[in-house]
């Protein structure tokens, strides 16, 4: 795979731009994953942890997001 070369100009506006993605479909993100986790669960927050989004068959924009943003972050 061919690296890219990004200043701290582009990294910054890479972090904008996720961090926008991932707050606009947070909300879409935890209705899409009511359909896929059991309604007697009480506590929801482990849709957030890497474990759950890193799976490549959760296909939302929020999950997409959050493993790129992850892949970036740790080529740091």
């Amino acid at each position: 795979m061919k690296s890219i070369n990004l200043s701290d100009e582009n990294l910054k506006d890479i972090e904008i731009l996720f961090d926008y993605i991932l707050d606009s479909e947070r909300k879409s993100y935890e209705e899409y994953c009511g359909d896929l986790i059991d309604e007697n669960c009480d506590n929801h927050d482990f849709i957030l942890d890497k474990n759950f989004y890193n799976n490549p068959e959760i296909n939302h924009i929020y999950a997409f997001a959050r493993r790129v943003k992850d892949a970036i972050d740790g080529n740091l």
